[in-house]
C-alpha cells in the first residue's frame, strides 16, 4: 500500500471516530428530553417521577386515574417543582446531610423528592415570618361581613368503643351499667384506633356518623352511654360527655378561624406571585405525546 493511500484511510478512520463520539454525545444529551414528560427551566420530570408523585398524593396508580385529575395533579406537580427551584435560588439549597437524615426517617423517598419538600418546607416557614398579623380590626370586619360562616350545628362530645365480639360487647355494657368508667373500658378493650384516647371522637354535627349511630347519639343526654349498636362486622357502645345547642360562634371564638383564613389567602396571594415570578427564570414545557392521558391543564404544550 501506498504512504498516501494508508495516510487516506488513517484520516477516514480519524474522521469515522469523531463523527461516532458526535454521534454519541448528541445521543446522551437528547436522552433525558425523550424521557421527560414535562420541563421546568432545565430540569426534566420523567413518567416514573410523575408516577410516584401520583402514587404519593392520590394514593391510586396512574391507570386508575381519570384524565381530568391527572391533569390537574401533573399541573401542581409542576407547581411544586417551580417554588422548590425558587427556594433554592433565594434561600439557597439544603445541605446533603440535612436530606440524608430525613431520607433515614422516611424511607422510600428519593433524594429530589426529599430535597424538593425540604425546600418548599423552608419556603413556606420564610414567607409565614414575613406575613403582617391580621389586626383586631380586620378580623372584625370580616366576623361581621360573613355572619352566615360562624354558625354551628347542634353539636355532641362523643367517646365510642368498638368490639368485633357481641358477648365482650353486652359484657362491657354491663359493667358500664354498673357504674365502671367508659375510658378506662374503652382503653382496655376497644379496637379502634382511639381506644388508648378513652375512645375519643371530639365533637360531631348531625350528618358526620352513619344515621344507625347518630339517631342514637343525638338522643342521649351528657353522661349517658347507649345500648350495643350492632353493624355488619362489629359492635359499638357511644358515650356523649356534652351537647351545645345551635347558635352563632362569638367573636372570640371565632378570631383564630378568621386569623388562619387571612394568613392563608396573604400565602395564596404570594405563592401565586412566586409561581409567576419562577416561570420567568424557568419557563414550564408539557409534552402531551410522552403522557399516557390527555393533557386539559394550563401549561403551554409542544
Amino acid at each position: 500500500m501506498q504512504p498516501s493511500t494508508t495516510r487516506f484511510f488513517a484520516i477516514l478512520f480519524a474522521l469515522l471516530i469523531a463523527l461516532s463520539a458526535c454521534r454519541k454525545s448528541e445521543t446522551a444529551e437528547q436522552t433525558p428530553l425523550v424521557e421527560a414528560i414535562a420541563r421546568v427551566g432545565p430540569r426534566n420530570l420523567t413518567l416514573d417521577d410523575y408516577k410516584r408523585y401520583i402514587q404519593r398524593n392520590a394514593g391510586t396508580a396512574i391507570e386508575q386515574t381519570a384524565p381530568e385529575a391527572s391533569s390537574a395533579l401533573l399541573d401542581q406537580y409542576i407547581e411544586e417543582t417551580l417554588l422548590a427551584e425558587h427556594a433554592a435560588s433565594s434561600l439557597g439549597d439544603v445541605p446533603a446531610s440535612e436530606i440524608a437524615a430525613a431520607i433515614r426517617r422516611e424511607p422510600g423517598s428519593t433524594i429530589n423528592e426529599k430535597r424538593d419538600e425540604i425546600r418548599r418546607q423552608k419556603l413556606l416557614s420564610d414567607l409565614a415570618t414575613r406575613l403582617p398579623d391580621p389586626t383586631v380590626e380586620q378580623i372584625a370586619v370580616i366576623y361581621k361581613q360573613n355572619p352566615d360562616d360562624f354558625q354551628l350545628d347542634e353539636r355532641v362530645h362523643v367517646r365510642q368503643i368498638l368490639i368485633r365480639d357481641e358477648q365482650t360487647a353486652e359484657q362491657i355494657a354491663a359493667r358500664l351499667k354498673k357504674g365502671e368508667k367508659f375510658e378506662e373500658l374503652s382503653m382496655q378493650f376497644s379496637e379502634a384506633a382511639n381506644a388508648k384516647q378513652g375512645g375519643e371522637i371530639g365533637f360531631i354535627s348531625r350528618g358526620q356518623l352513619p344515621k344507625t349511630f347518630e339517631d342514637v347519639i343525638f338522643a342521649l343526654s351528657p353522661g349517658e352511654f347507649s345500648r350495643v349498636i350492632k353493624t355488619d362486622s362489629s359492635f359499638h357502645i357511644f358515650k356523649v360527655d356534652d351537647f351545645q345547642k345551635a347558635g352563632a360562634v362569638s367573636l372570640e371564638m371565632a378570631s383564630p378561624l378568621i386569623r388562619q383564613r387571612i394568613n392563608d389567602d396573604l400565602m395564596r396571594k404570594e405563592i401565586s406571585t412566586i409561581l409567576s415570578q419562577a416561570q420567568k427564570v424557568a419557563p414550564v414545557t408539557v409534552f402531551p405525546n410522552r403522557l399516557p392521558f390527555p393533557y386539559s391543564g394550563t401549561y403551554p404544550k409542544v
